[in-house]
């Protein structure tokens, strides 16, 4: 029963705020690829609030827009901080992060296959015209 009180609560601030709420993420976005992500994770957080407290004496719309606010610049200062990651930089033992990953290529037995298969075609291409 509870949880119909906030889906109520929810769905009607969601009515009220959408537009608003998703004007203010396409305006604030650096990519409009990204507005969708953003609009889920504001709503997603104002669910859970309306879980915790009341929010009756306050401005609705100017709640979910700061909470869009905060979102966003979460949002891409996250993604900022991931771009900002080289391959190239050292630890405190002096080795790089790609020294690091892991790897079960084997470069040199891929090109060794590659090139036994090249010789086996190549044989049976010969032998198949041979035979009558």
């Amino acid at each position: 029963m509870t949880s119909q009180i906030y889906l109520k609560d929810f769905d009607q601030v969601y009515d009220e705020t959408y537009l608003d709420v998703l004007r203010f993420i396409v305006c604030n976005s650096i990519n409009i690829n990204d507005v969708n992500d953003i609009l889920q994770e504001v709503y997603m957080e104002l669910f859970k609030i309306l879980k915790k407290k009341n929010l009756d004496n306050i401005n609705i719309k100017s709640y979910v827009i700061s909470i869009a606010a905060n979102k966003i610049k979460k949002y891409y200062s996250l993604i900022y901080k991931i771009s900002k990651i080289s391959l190239f930089t050292k630890d405190e033992y002096d080795i790089e992060l790609i020294d690091k990953i892991k790897d079960d290529i084997d470069i040199e037995r891929l090109i060794v296959n590659k090139n036994e298969w090249e010789k086996i075609w190549l044989y049976i291409k010969n032998k198949s015209k041979n035979i009558k």
